[in-house]
């Protein structure tokens, strides 16, 4: 078994953003007026970084996590990293 690793967490203002706690933020910003419709979709947009699975330790991770400790797929492969595919953040 092969898998991409996780993706990568976004920036938005300086902070990590992720596709868990992230979201719920956004929404309660935008339903509250700290946040326009269009901060949102660009907060949104900043989320995934990069190729892979879902940075959180849902479905996809898990089973690579255990398809990794069956011995069916490479040592340390499971969460490896996807490569980071905007360059804006790899400073």
């Amino acid at each position: 078994m092969v898998t991409g690793g996780p993706m990568l967490n976004g920036k938005y203002r300086g902070r990590d953003v992720g596709s868990g706690t992230a979201v719920r933020q956004f929404e309660k910003d935008l339903t509250t007026g700290r946040m326009t419709q269009e901060e949102c979709f660009f907060a949104e947009g900043r989320m995934a970084r990069s190729t892979g699975q879902r940075m959180t330790m849902g479905t996809a991770s898990t089973m690579a996590c255990m398809a990794e400790s069956l011995g069916m797929q490479l040592p340390g492969s499971a969460n490896w990293p996807a490569t980071d595919a905007h360059p804006a953040h790899r400073r």
